[in-house]
């Protein structure tokens, strides 16, 4: 993607980095340190993200790419590749169950366990 607004280049990148980084983490993640950089791009598809008004469009979008088990889920984790899960003591994430939602792009797995991790 070639953006010449330089001011719209920087926010991306910033909200990038940060996604990034935060995936890098080796902790726990509070969502809310994505909201500011991801407001700071003004994304068109979720246009009231500055205001304190919910989002109808953002919620619709966002719900339509939750799996239906989503009100049951206490922990969410993001990684790469099960090995990443291994390392934190997730165990064997490819025995998880898979799930799905209507208009999910990536692969989504869930556990019953609720066991915390040791």
């Amino acid at each position: 993607m070639h953006i010449r607004d330089r001011s719209v280049r920087a926010s991306l990148d910033l909200f990038r980095r940060t996604y990034h980084s935060l995936l890098r983490s080796s902790g726990e993640i509070e969502i809310q340190a994505l909201v500011e950089p991801f407001a700071a791009c003004e994304p068109s598809l979720h246009h009231e993200v500055q205001t304190a008004q919910p989002d109808v469009a953002a919620i619709t979008y966002t719900s339509l790419r939750l799996p239906t088990c989503i009100d049951a889920v206490r922990l969410v984790l993001l990684g790469q590749s099960h090995e990443v899960f291994a390392r934190h003591g997730f165990g064997d994430v490819e025995r998880w169950q898979p799930v799905s939602a209507p208009d999910a792009a990536a692969r989504c797995f869930s556990t019953a366990s609720t066991r915390s991790r040791s």
